[in-house]
């Protein structure tokens, strides 16, 4: 793995999954100036702040091949190894930028 300094302003970047962990990368993302949709089946406090406060989108759910459309970049943030992977596997079907998987939701 190599380490990237990538410009994401308003570049389309989905996450995946809805807990502290995907909170703080979608604050990273947001400050980089990405237009972030979240993809989980619940958010904690954190990110439905962001989401009152209109810094991201969610959508309630899964991450399926339709999130995918338009994206530059995904980040697996599902606080599951093998959600973190099916992601990736989906990211890759659809040549996509992705990372992630850091555990902790």
């Amino acid at each position: 793995m190599q380490p990237l300094h990538l410009d994401l302003r308003g570049r389309s970047v989905v996450v995946a999954g809805g807990g502290p962990t995907a909170a703080r990368c979608t604050r990273d993302l947001t400050a980089a100036g990405a237009d972030v949709l979240v993809v989980a089946v619940r958010l904690c406090e954190d990110l439905h702040e962001q989401h009152d406060a209109g810094r991201v989108r969610w959508r309630e759910g899964t991450v399926g091949g339709a999130d995918l459309v338009g994206a530059w970049l995904v980040h697996a943030a599902t606080g599951d190894a093998a959600g973190d992977a099916a992601v990736g596997a989906l990211a890759e079907q659809h040549r996509l930028w992705w990372g992630g998987g850091g555990g902790g939701g």
